[in-house]
């Protein structure tokens, strides 16, 4: 938490491999007219600094594509040799701002991550602080952007939820990111660990005061690695598969089933993150309400083995 003389500082470098890419000569070599990334890196800063996030959204991908790219030795622009040249040298820049930031007195690291850092110090040295980012800035052509935080949780630099001082919500990681319509894994317990993080409510609360059955769904998919589905004697094969926790103890797992040797030798593996009893719904449940039997005791319990993980 952000105490009364502190400050959560987020230093953040703004499109920081595209800005590697151009401003330290780091483009693929295969690119035949170099000017236009650059064009189309201006258009996005200048959406986004206009506030046009849905505008800019698909530049952004274009824009670190061509990065990922590089290492595509199917693409035209494979150039494997500078895509690692953009990833060593964007760590080591960091690690150069990290290391001067060190010097600030009360600075404390909560994360380095590859583009940015998340600091804390005593608020009578942001200047400080500020002093040494403007003269990194001006030494390696980056920008750095500060959004000021009041608290933050993070099981790792992948996990993390913080919330800034006005209010507004980061997420990143499986166990709390923003779901949708077709990502829509543990819904329950997602929003179990973000009511508890963000406004203190137990979990057993949230979840047990939900009667949505879609909100409890596990979605599991059959790779190509296995056979079929096995659930309480049955075959099934299907390649997705929606499953709830079950209190009934005549109900087994949910396993899938690979052949080795021959169709006679085979390999169970239950599905990852169910319960040892458990049942499978395929049919519509977008208005269906929670059975009777639906185990809400197995969900409050991983809510909190996830909670654990951030140190709750």
């Amino acid at each position: 938490k952000c105490g009364k003389n502190e400050l959560i500082l987020h230093v953040d470098v703004a499109s920081y491999y595209p800005s590697l890419m151009i401003f330290h000569n780091l483009l693929t070599r295969a690119s035949k007219k170099p000017e236009r990334f650059k064009e189309i890196y201006d258009l996005r800063l200048k959406l986004k600094r206009e506030g046009k996030k849905a505008e800019q959204a698909p530049l952004k991908i274009v824009l670190n594509g061509t990065f990922g790219i590089c290492k595509d030795k199917n693409n035209k622009a494979y150039d494997p040799r500078t895509a690692s040249s953009i990833c060593i040298n964007g760590q080591l820049l960091l690690l150069d701002l990290l290391e001067k930031l060190e010097d600030v007195p009360t600075f404390e690291l909560i994360q380095s991550n590859t583009d940015g850092l998340i600091i804390k110090i005593n608020r009578q040295y942001f200047d400080v602080v500020d002093d040494v980012c403007y003269e990194w800035e001006q030494r390696t052509k980056m920008t750095l952007e500060f959004d000021y935080i009041k608290e933050i949780w993070q099981k790792d630099v992948n996990n993390y939820v913080f919330v800034d001082l006005d209010g507004e919500i980061e997420r990143k990681g499986a166990y709390v990111k923003k779901l949708t319509s077709i990502d829509n894994d543990l819904p329950i317990v997602n929003k179990a660990i973000l009511d508890y993080m963000l406004h203190r409510i137990p979990p057993e609360k949230t979840i047990q005061q939900c009667d949505d059955l879609i909100m409890f769904q596990k979605i599991c998919k059959l790779t190509s690695k296995f056979a079929y589905v096995t659930h309480n004697g049955k075959k099934y094969t299907n390649k997705c598969y929606r499953i709830f926790a079950s209190k009934r103890t005549m109900d087994g797992s949910v396993e899938k089933v690979k052949y080795m040797s021959s169709e006679y030798h085979l390999s169970y593996h239950k599905f990852a993150n169910t319960s040892e009893h458990s049942f499978i719904k395929n049919d519509d449940i977008t208005t269906a309400s929670v059975p009777k039997h639906l185990n809400k005791q197995w969900y409050i319990d991983l809510a909190y083995e996830r909670l654990k993980q951030y140190g709750i």
